[in-house]
């Protein structure tokens, strides 16, 4: 390419670069939240007749 042709970039390409950008962050958004809900196990078994209860 010679040194005074500039590089021209069509509506698409950046519109498809500006969508590639939201879905990234959008994805890194979800990977980086901790929504996970809070899970308790309990571990008590109704035939267990040591007393304890």
């Amino acid at each position: 390419m010679p040194p005074d042709q500039q590089r021209r970039y069509g509506t698409g390409a950046l519109i498809g670069a500006g969508v590639a950008g939201v879905l990234g962050g959008v994805l890194l958004d979800e990977a980086f939240s901790d929504d996970r809900p809070e899970v308790v196990v309990n571990n008590y078994y109704e035939d267990d007749d040591d007393g304890f209860f």
